[in-house]
């Protein structure tokens, strides 16, 4: 796994990355294509952000063995960047 401040860094460099860990928090357990509806980002977008967090520990899939309607959610790691102070900054995650 990277180091957070690696991965705080590969966040802020994207603003779809930003966009779906957001959207990740405030709504947790979503299929890409509920993501993609949601933000308006082409899905390929959204399968390969996922896919970077998946990799670096972010995000995880809750039922890797479905062959459709995969679903995603943060992993605690992945929600404990979110209050990691330059990306409280960049996102809402204190508004509601």
């Amino acid at each position: 796994m990277k180091k957070k401040t690696e991965n705080i860094s590969f966040i802020e460099a994207s603003r779809h990355r930003k966009a779906v860990l957001e959207q990740l928090y405030r709504t947790p357990r979503q299929t890409p294509s509920e993501i993609t509806n949601k933000l308006h980002i082409h899905g390929s977008g959204v399968r390969k952000v996922l896919k970077e967090f998946r990799e670096r520990g972010i995000a995880r899939c809750v039922n890797e063995n479905a062959r459709m309607g995969r679903m995603y959610k943060l992993t605690e790691y992945g929600r404990e960047m979110l209050y990691t102070y330059p990306l409280t900054k960049l996102l809402r995650v204190n508004e509601n």
